[in-house]
């Protein structure tokens, strides 16, 4: 049984060439395009799989919570924007950069609620004491104050603002 369906196979190869030289060569063209494109289709998601992997290893700022007081265990949560959530059991630790909230919590305490801008290949420091405000907090503290006076700001012409 398997002789005559492989001799039907070369009759039905036989019968295909003779009908593709009976009908020249657009068909013999588009079967070698079909044949390249088959061929390079793995190698062009393999070569884009592996460009997503270096750029999303590379593209990365460091975080590092500064803590003075002594702990023995700590966890970091991580939130963006978009609400995903990473969970980190070091101060050090690097994201992608973005705006993030960070909730730190310290031997079992309550925990710490932080905000990071994360940049590309800078290292954002981030203090953890109560006491000492962050570089961050006053950052995002002169931002309000500035947008609250440009809202402030009626220029003639914008009769709807108050």
């Amino acid at each position: 049984m398997p002789k005559a369906i492989m001799e039907k196979d070369a009759k039905d190869n036989e019968r295909e060439e003779k009908l593709v030289d009976a009908l020249g060569s657009p068909i013999k063209k588009a079967r070698d395009w079909v044949g390249l494109l088959v061929a390079a289709l793995p190698l062009i998601g393999a070569l884009g799989t592996l460009f997503v992997w270096i750029f999303a290893s590379l593209y990365v700022g460091n975080v590092e919570v500064k803590i003075t007081q002594p702990y023995r265990a700590i966890l970091v949560q991580v939130f963006n924007e978009k609400g995903s959530e990473n969970e980190f059991r070091s101060p050090r630790f690097q994201l992608m950069p973005g705006d993030y909230l960070l909730r730190v919590t310290l031997d079992s305490q309550a925990p710490k609620n932080l905000r990071a801008i994360v940049k590309y290949k800078e290292t954002t420091l981030l203090p953890y004491d109560e006491n000492l405000p962050s570089a961050q907090v006053r950052a995002d503290e002169e931002e309000e104050k500035a947008i609250e006076v440009k809202a402030n700001k009626k220029r003639w012409w914008q009769f709807w603002r108050k």
